[in-house]
């Protein structure tokens, strides 16, 4: 692979999950501080050589005296552009009605407010991915949690023994006898909240202490009902059972 190879590659990849993310085409990121030929033009040059966009979309295009100046970021890929484009980029400007094109370096000022506007880019497209991923996050929890509620008991209660930590053939049959009680008597949460509050309890400092020696049996922590102290507003649902479990 060539150095412009290598430099495009990286440049395009990032424009292309740029466009993705965001459903907007580059094209618009930058018109203020663009001559609208150069914005028609670098589409074209797009639409002819898809490599080059990495690159290209650094470019800015104004209209002088002598022509349109195209300015790049800096000398590198400036030459890059110029050796690899010059003859295309000349054409496509002469169908748009330039005669008389220059290379340039953009401003240092220009550069400074280009990079901000990146930065400001690169920050809203991050917000926005986060907030895409924690939208799927929610609707794939409530996906899971209608369908752990939807189980027979039977099957709701075989999810939570292979969640817990503690494994005991003899103590599961026990523990499975006090949760059909507790299911029938409306005495437990939803079991995505059964399984969160247990999951809190996993990583607590009493659970790892000793190697997990403390962990108490299946049984043992049904019983506790564990759901009443774990979380202050479960006080006010009408699935706690303060009568005891025999």
């Amino acid at each position: 692979m060539t150095r412009l190879d290598e430099v495009d590659s990286g440049a395009a990849g990032a424009a292309g999950r740029e466009k993705k993310e965001t459903g907007k085409d580059f094209f618009e990121q930058d018109e203020t501080d663009n001559h609208p030929i150069w914005l028609e033009a670098r589409k074209e040059l797009f639409q002819r050589n898809p490599r080059f966009m990495g690159l290209l979309r650094q470019f800015t295009g104004r209209m002088t005296d002598s022509g349109l100046a195209v300015e790049g970021p800096n000398v590198i890929v400036t030459n890059l552009i110029e050796r690899e484009l010059s003859r295309e980029i000349g054409e496509v400007l002469e169908g748009l009605g330039i005669s008389s094109f220059s290379f340039g370096i953009q401003p240092s000022e220009l550069r400074e407010k280009l990079e901000q506007a990146a930065l400001k880019r690169e920050q809203l497209q991050q917000e926005e991915l986060e907030r895409r991923q924690a939208t799927a996050a929610v609707r794939s929890a409530a996906v899971e949690a209608k369908h752990l509620n939807n189980l027979t008991p039977e099957q709701q209660f075989a999810a939570l023994a292979a969640a817990y930590p503690r494994k005991s053939v003899y103590g599961e049959y026990f523990a499975r006898n006090t949760f059909i009680r507790l299911f029938r008597r409306g005495c437990l949460p939803d079991m995505a909240s059964l399984l969160r509050i247990l999951n809190q309890h996993k990583t607590s400092v009493d659970w790892n202490r000793d190697g997990g020696r403390w962990i108490p049996g299946l049984n043992k922590w049904l019983k506790a009902q564990p759901w009443i102290s774990s979380e202050r507003q479960y006080a006010e649902t009408t699935w706690l059972c303060t009568g005891g479990i025999h």
